[in-house]
């Protein structure tokens, strides 16, 4: 096992020593070959053209055109967008085709790209391929943790690189207030204009409806007719008491006449004057005289007309003086003419009570026809007033709005956006590539490897045996003893 340990390590030292003799036996080919790839390697890397890079950084400042601003309501703006998905838009916004395709149009494909200029494509226009070549050479994005943006520009002339880049920039700016303008100024106005002359329809309706109905204080009228309302209940309900007090009180007057005059009837006849007496004996004779013109006349005859209205004056006449004797009789009893004097003055108070009464409710069915009067009227007064408020608040909503809009338009005249340029692209002094020092490294690291490697290759394809150990590998024999040889 010892033994076994020794020859292994010896099989290894003579393994690397044979290594570095194949090396220094091959050591003018390893070096011409390394000579000549490094020489190779770092002639091409200083034939490359370089490229140039232009960088430029914008700040995105949370503003303006980022405010969602309602139509009617409420008047506060609110961000519309977070802070990540307002950057992500502008990258958006900065690298759409239609930004840059206007750079390619505008710096043209000859200044940009003479190659494609001189050689354009069979496939496709200049201005397409000049543009598939920018898209490639752009590039943007967002400084971790910031609302900055990093745009690159890479190009083989510095001078296109940074003009080409700050175009971009610049052609960006007027893009990004032309996606987040609002051109609504001329609307506004219009609406303004509309809403202007709505308020002073409502303002003038509302002053005549005043005049023609003379409305002064609403309130002030409905207080006074309700306490006027509430004076007239109070006396009608009064006059109807006393009414009903009256009308019982009559009665009770009319029952007491009556019994007096009936107790008056019973105590003795009135006195038959011999007026009233030869009346009757008239009126008797004209009877029998009425009942023999019968017999020989017709009901029409004129003498018995006349007979019949001879009867009727002399019956008229008799009834007179009898009233006017029973008269005479009852005036002389004080209880009668006290009853009588009571039931005429509670007639004539009752008379006028009632009267009173019918006087007040009228004034009360006055005073509610009043009172529904200014019902309507305030009814329509506060539709009135409502219409003329939501016209004023419509007036000043769009009044707002067409002043904010105005002030907008004129920030965007003058191009007064949020995003800032913080670092504009500069010519940039040293190309980003070809980077020759570490082309000529990996030329000298990989000249090296390969002229090593055909060493070693020649060797293995070689049929020359160089060591003792590659004799005893091949021929499976010992050797016993090895010379060295030397050139003579």
């Amino acid at each position: 096992m010892g033994n076994e340990l020794i020859e292994i390590e010896y099989r290894k030292k003579f393994s690397v020593t044979e290594q570095l003799d194949i090396v220094f036996k091959y050591k003018r080919r390893i070096g011409v070959i390394f000579l000549v790839l490094a020489t190779a390697v770092s002639i091409s890397a200083y034939l490359l053209t370089p490229v140039y890079e232009a960088q430029s950084t914008l700040l995105v400042k949370m503003g303006r055109e980022y405010m969602s601003r309602p139509e009617v309501g409420d008047k506060t703006p609110m961000l519309a967008l977070n802070q990540d998905a307002i950057v992500n838009t502008e990258l958006q916004i900065l690298s759409s085709r239609e930004l840059l395709e206007k750079v390619v149009t505008t710096m043209k494909v000859e200044n940009l790209y003479p190659d494609i200029a001189r050689n354009p494509p069979s496939d496709m226009s200049p201005v397409n391929a000049a543009l598939l070549r920018f898209e490639k050479g752009i590039s943007a994005s967002r400084i971790p943790g910031s609302n900055v943006i990093q745009v690159t520009f890479r190009h083989k002339s510095p001078e296109i690189a940074s003009k080409a880049l700050n175009l971009l920039v610049s052609l960006f700016r007027v893009r990004h207030l032309q996606v987040y303008s609002d051109p609504q100024s001329s609307f506004l106005d219009q609406q303004l204009q509309d809403y202007k002359q709505k308020l002073t329809d409502s303002q003038n309706a509302l002053e005549r409806f005043k005049q023609s109905n003379r409305v002064y204080s609403i309130n002030e009228q409905r207080t006074l007719l309700l306490k006027q309302q509430m004076d007239l209940d109070t006396a009608l309900k009064s006059s109807n008491n006393g009414i009903y007090e009256l009308q019982n009180k009559v009665l009770t007057l009319r029952s007491q006449i009556k019994s007096v005059s009936a107790a008056d009837a019973h105590s003795g006849a009135p006195e038959t004057t011999s007026v009233i007496s030869d009346a009757k004996a008239k009126l008797l004779t004209l009877q029998l005289n009425e009942q023999d013109l019968l017999k020989k006349y017709t009901e029409s005859n004129r003498y018995v007309v006349n007979a019949r209205k001879e009867i009727q004056l002399v019956d008229d006449f008799i009834k007179e003086q009898e009233r006017e004797a029973a008269v005479r009789a009852k005036t002389g009893n004080p209880l009668y003419q006290d009853l009588r004097r009571d039931l005429l003055r509670s007639e004539a108070d009752l008379a006028a009570l009632t009267a009173r009464a019918a006087s007040l409710r009228n004034q009360l069915a006055s005073v509610g026809s009043e009172m529904r009067t200014i019902n309507m009227t305030e009814q329509q007064l506060e539709n009135l007033k409502r219409e003329k408020a939501v016209n004023e608040k419509n007036f000043e909503v769009y009044q707002d709005r067409a002043e904010e809009s105005r002030i907008l338009d004129e920030m965007n005249r003058l191009k007064l956006t949020n995003v800032s340029v913080i670092q504009p692209a500069d010519v940039p002094l040293v190309p980003v590539k070809p980077n020759r020092l570490k082309i000529v490294l990996v030329g000298l690291l990989c000249g090296a490897a390969i002229a090593v490697g055909s060493a070693f290759l020649t060797e293995r394809i070689s049929r020359k045996y160089n060591t003792p150990d590659r004799v005893e590998e091949l021929l499976g024999v010992p050797v016993l003893i090895s010379i060295p040889y030397h050139k003579g």
